[in-house]
């Protein structure tokens, strides 16, 4: 387990010391996404977050009706390599109230080497975390990331609707 200090250099802290604010993960914890509406955090967070980098990105609803699928792209040349992440947006539900020591699900907290907050491990902090190194590459590369990127995020895994897009 990493030290404090080190999970604290990848979440910078807000004046506060237990808070995310400001960090990679905080503004996506803070959007419910368990059960239904399935799109609004692709919507208002990672389609803005890819658009960032550099990425182009659209929705595809779901043949059954289901939770759409996020597909965002990064072509740098077509004789790179192309690296495929794959991963889903949405959560469990939030159960407010039931967390230890009145913890907000929709907040990211900083305890000790823990960070609390409903998806910072499962799932929305593994994109943020990937958003991040790919900027940190394109930074320390001059502006470029030398491959190719893709990622799929599906946004009803948590509610059992996964998979509801064949072919992707």
């Amino acid at each position: 387990m990493p030290s404090p200090e080190r999970a604290n250099s990848f979440i910078p802290a807000s004046s506060s010391p237990n808070s995310t604010a400001g960090s990679p993960i905080g503004p996506k914890a803070r959007i419910p996404s368990g059960a239904t509406p399935c799109a609004p955090i692709s919507r208002r967070i990672w389609q803005p977050a890819f658009a960032r980098l550099g990425f182009s990105s659209r929705l595809i609803e779901s043949p059954t009706g289901n939770c759409p699928y996020l597909i965002a792209e990064y072509r740098e040349d077509a004789s790179a390599p192309t690296v495929l992440m794959y991963g889903h947006g949405d959560v469990v539900d939030g159960m407010a109230g039931e967390w230890r020591d009145d913890l907000d699900p929709w907040r990211t907290t900083i305890s000790g080497n823990r960070v609390y907050g409903r998806g910072t491990a499962d799932n929305k902090g593994q994109h943020s975390i990937n958003l991040s190194a790919l900027s940190a590459v394109r930074e320390a590369r001059g502006g470029r990331l030398g491959f190719n990127a893709k990622f799929i995020i599906e946004t009803g895994e948590e509610i059992g609707l996964s998979g509801s897009a064949p072919g992707l």
